[in-house]
């Protein structure tokens, strides 16, 4: 089974990834997700 949010955060840590590459591999944050949309998907059956 895939979580809805781990993929995000997967993609999140690709593109932060890629971000810290163009700025001279300066370390990223992987912004948090929003607390109603984490609430969603940990209440939702997939």
């Amino acid at each position: 089974d895939t979580s809805p949010v781990a993929a995000r955060y997967a993609v999140a840590t690709g593109v932060m990834a890629t971000e810290s590459l163009r700025n001279g591999s300066t370390p990223q944050d992987v912004p948090p997700l929003a607390a109603e949309l984490a609430a969603h998907f940990e209440s939702a059956a997939f």
